[in-house]
């Protein structure tokens, strides 16, 4: 479900989209900073970015997607989002 929400900005942007963090471990998870219940644990969350586009650009899409629960700007250009 989440590859699949991921390959739909893929496909409505038409251009690369680079992940920065997918599924995680405990460990890692807790070595990045993440929440104890992050969804990354339980590979329902990514954090990843579009070629050439801002993440206010790519939230403006993604909030769209009604597969999403959250999603957020981690910075100027990283997005997170993750599925229900």
């Amino acid at each position: 479900k989440l590859v699949k929400a991921e390959d739909k900005v893929r496909k409505h942007f038409g251009v690369p989209v680079y992940n920065s963090s997918g599924v995680r471990c405990k460990n890692h998870n807790s070595a990045v900073g993440g929440v104890a219940n992050s969804r990354h644990l339980a590979g329902k969350a990514v954090d990843f970015r579009v070629k050439g586009k801002t993440a206010k650009q790519v939230l403006k899409y993604v909030n769209t997607l009604p597969e999403i629960r959250y999603a957020y700007a981690i910075d100027d250009t990283y997005v997170h989002m993750d599925i229900t």
